[in-house]
């Protein structure tokens, strides 16, 4: 029995040290953000539902940790300006000039574009991720609109960013615009140079400067010295420490060293803008609702004391797929984050911008035993082995012999004998019966004893990366049962009964029959003691 329990607990602890790693089925439910940029106008604003997100945030998930109870945040509202056709548009940028007016002089001019962005100074408290590109930033999630300056001005451009909530990260860009509203009488007016500064509230990289341009009727809109700027700074959420920057990669938390699995669950933030604040007040929320519903099966309260939240995107940054938060009873260092990505069948989804953060006055007990004995305990019991622990805590089983006997007249003495028994036992039986009987003998259960502690070490089965020994003995004195099987002896003697002996080997799975005949008849009771 030890062994089995050793077994099938080694397969539990290899199925819940496996990492939490990242929720396809929560990703997949969550609503996409979608991309509506006016390509015409001179500036573009996006309003962020701020008070939808927040309720996203704080409403919490219950027991099962794929559970997602994001609202459905409206999408952005854009002020879209209506255009007459042909009417004349705003001045262009001070930039470079080019000859002849054509989209492939302006090409041409790439260089003279170029010289400009990549001599651009780096904003204050900015990163610079890319540089002299031939295309604009194109991603739905955290698009936050955009603003044209007198002239290609980085610091402007991110003074602007700074004063726009939610704002992160921007691009800024000379573009190839039309002079008048392309129309049937003007399919092709003559060009003006803008420069143009978008804003995201989220991190953009090289590939995601995707847009290469368009055409508006037969005026081809092009693209020159676009560079692309982020700031990783984040703000601390109230009751939390300074978050913790992680790069690209994602916690990947195994269970503590006891064997609890401090992983409770996560949710995702699909539009919007990237805001740690989310995140916290999702782990907030966790806790409070935790503590309220404690588990109906007594276990120990689990509270978010560290959350792990990072931008989910897949093959591609402008894939962006939203704000992926997941929330843990423990704190975790820098090293675990050790996910950069999963894929699921032929897509690639990968993580940048992570960051984690603790509770400021509670990072969480570490490690923590009632979580480690409960888990254990819910492990055993999923998978049944509770008669397996009633071994491996080296109980035994007590036993009480009871007897009926009925007298016949039949020369075959019939003894049928019902036996619970817990390991291979031998039964002897003296056929003395000078008498007809039936008899039967039932053995059972009347509580637990413990046996005498053998003389050498108890095997106790190695979990390295799960429950302890000490867990393990804990967690099954909470659920060990015995194990009860009946086994079914019946013989019949014939013949001299003053010498005949019968001998039965008593197992949990198998039933005997053997015969002896007595010649003598007299009534008289027999007990059959099994050992």
């Amino acid at each position: 029995m030890l062994a089995i329990l050793c077994v099938a607990l080694s397969a539990l602890a290899v199925g819940h040290a496996a990492p939490q790693g990242i929720d396809f089925n929560l990703v997949l439910a969550a609503p996409k953000s979608t991309l509506s940029q006016d390509f015409g106008a001179i500036s573009q604003v996006v309003t962020v539902n701020t008070a939808a997100l927040l309720a996203q945030a704080t409403g919490v998930s219950s027991v099962d940790v794929s559970f997602n109870n994001a609202a459905t945040v409206a999408a952005p509202k854009r002020d879209l300006e209506a255009r007459a056709a042909c009417a004349s548009q705003s001045p262009g940028a001070q930039a470079p000039a080019y000859s002849p007016d054509t989209a492939s002089a302006f090409r041409a001019a790439q260089a003279s574009f170029g010289a400009v962005a990549t001599s651009a100074p780096v904003p204050p408290g900015y990163n610079k991720v890319f540089d002299g590109l031939y295309g604009a930033t194109k991603m739905a999630y955290g698009y936050l609109g955009f603003s044209t300056l007198p002239k290609y001005d980085t610091i402007e451009c991110a003074n602007r960013c700074n004063k726009v909530v939610g704002c992160s990260s921007i691009n800024i860009y000379f573009e190839r615009d039309p002079s008048l509203e392309p129309g049937a009488a003007c399919s092709n007016p003559s060009s003006v140079t803008r420069v143009k500064c978008a804003y995201y509230g989220a991190p953009i990289a090289p590939d995601s400067a995707a847009n290469k341009g368009q055409f508006r009727a037969g005026f081809e809109v092009v693209i020159a010295g676009s560079n692309g700027y982020v700031n990783q700074a984040v703000s601390t959420p109230p009751g939390y420490t300074q978050p913790t920057y992680l790069g690209n990669g994602a916690i990947d938390a195994p269970p503590d060293v006891l064997g609890c699995n401090s992983y409770l669950g996560a949710k995702i933030f699909s539009q919007g803008t990237f805001n740690i604040n989310l995140c916290a007040d999702y782990c907030t929320s966790q806790s409070q609702y935790n503590l309220a519903h404690p588990p109906t099966d007594g276990s120990p309260v689990q509270t978010c004391q560290f959350f792990n939240t990072y931008i989910l995107y897949v093959n591609r940054t402008t894939n962006t797929q939203g704000q992926y938060c997941a929330i843990y009873s423990e704190s975790w260092p820098a090293s675990y984050a050790t996910n950069k990505g999963q894929y699921r069948g032929s897509d690639h989804y990968l993580i940048q911008s992570s960051y984690s953060s603790s509770n400021a006055t509670d990072p969480g007990i570490k490690p923590n035993a009632q979580c480690a004995v409960a888990q254990a305990s819910q492990a055993i019991v999923a998978q049944t082995l509770q008669p397996a622990c009633f071994n491996f805590l080296g109980y035994s089983t007590a036993t009480i012999f009871q007897t009926s006997v009925v007298a016949t007249t039949n020369p075959i003495a019939t003894i049928s004998t019902t036996s619970t028994v817990v390991e291979p036992t031998s039964t002897t039986q003296a056929s003395t019966l000078l008498t007809t009987t039936v008899m039967r003998v039932t053995i059972f259960v009347s509580d637990l004893a413990r046996r005498t502690a053998p003389t050498g070490a108890v095997p106790v089965p190695a979990f390295p990366t799960q429950f302890s020994s000490n867990i393990l003995s804990s967690a099954c004195s909470l659920v060990a049962t015995p194990t009860t099987t009946t086994s079914v002896i019946s013989a019949t003697s014939t013949g001299d009964a003053s010498s005949a002996f019968v001998t039965l080997l008593v197992n949990s799975t198998s039933t005997w029959t053997t015969s002896v005949t007595v010649s003598n008849i007299v009534t008289r009771t027999q007990t059959i003691i099994v050992f």
